[in-house]
């Protein structure tokens, strides 16, 4: 990755990073689960679903800032559709939703897995 590169990923990562407004709980929440692989990110999804549709999801957590911008991402991604619509979604979504197919390195994947395998879960 050239140095160009390097820095539009990190603009633009630390630009969601630093607007997660679905890093809350919902009080209302029918279907939570929490997903904690061994590098140690840990992600809690909250959904609410009425009549098989997602109305709101979000997500609380810890880990480095790939795993909790994908969170934002995906949480943003689902709301509006059913459960089993939203388990479909998988790595290739998020990453062309952060228009860093090319930028991410292989390492830092499983970083962007952990709320899509949360997700999964439920």
């Amino acid at each position: 990755m050239d140095n160009i590169s390097s820095d539009i990923y990190k603009e633009y990562i630390l630009s969601i990073y630093s607007n997660l407004s679905n890093k809350r709980e919902i009080n209302t929440k029918t279907v939570s689960f929490e997903y904690n692989p061994l590098c140690g990110d840990k992600i809690l999804i909250f959904l609410f679903v009425e009549n098989d549709t997602i109305k709101d999801a979000s997500f609380s957590g810890d880990g480095c800032i790939l795993s909790q911008v994908s969170a934002e991402i995906l949480t943003e991604s689902i709301k509006g559709m059913t459960i089993m619509e939203a388990k479909e979604i998988n790595l290739e979504y998020i990453l062309k939703k952060l228009d860093l197919e090319n930028l991410i390195s292989p390492s830092r994947l499983k970083c962007i897995e952990v709320a899509i395998n949360a997700l999964r879960k439920i």
